[in-house]
């Protein structure tokens, strides 16, 4: 929940401003010490 996209597509777009808020609570990771090889990236 990094938002980290928006920051590159503001670059790409030669924005100098970016709409945001932040979250009250942040939720639960869905995962955590896992091997990005081991994560179900195929699985819906």
């Amino acid at each position: 929940m990094d938002g980290m996209h928006h920051v590159v597509k503001a670059n790409l777009l030669d924005l100098k401003t970016i709409k945001a808020y932040r979250l009250s609570t942040l939720p639960n990771p869905d995962y955590i010490d896992v091997d990005p090889d081991d994560l179900p990236y195929d699985e819906n």
